[in-house]
């Protein structure tokens, strides 16, 4: 685990978040469904390019279908 300030994180061209575990799909849920920075510190955590999140199955259980690509 490496923790920086979320201006030190937004500065990065790439940021990518791992998380595994249901115990975490509510907190990827509000991230990704626009909650904000205060409420879910990961919301704001932004790549100037790109924000990759690289979730399991069980982490991305709460997620819209329309988030979730289809897994072969």
């Amino acid at each position: 685990r490496v923790s920086l300030t979320l201006p030190a994180i937004r500065r990065a061209a790439e940021v990518w978040i791992m998380t595994t575990g249901e115990a975490k799909a509510a907190a990827v849920a509000m991230a990704l469904g626009g909650a904000g920075e205060v409420a879910i510190p990961v919301a704001g955590a932004r790549g100037r390019r790109r924000t990759l999140f690289l979730l399991d199955r069980a982490a991305a259980s709460k997620l819209p279908r329309d988030l979730v690509p289809p897994i072969a």
